[in-house]
């Protein structure tokens, strides 16, 4: 029964570890795409929150 409770264990410093890697890949990945955007280019959202609306009505107007 020993056996057991290790692999339960490593399984799960398995998946942790997992977990953590896509977590700071995604990060990485999000980071490139951040700092590859040119600076003068606008940032776009399609969000129709009204908080956003605001910036909608300043970029129409450019």
């Amino acid at each position: 029964m020993a056996r057991q409770a290790k692999s339960g264990g490593s399984l799960e410093r398995e998946v942790i570890a997992a977990v953590v890697i896509l977590y700071l890949a995604l990060s990485a990945v999000m980071l490139v795409i951040h700092y590859m955007q040119p600076p003068e280019q606008p940032t776009i959202t399609s969000s129709t929150s009204p908080s956003h609306e605001a910036h909608r009505a300043i970029d129409a107007a450019r």
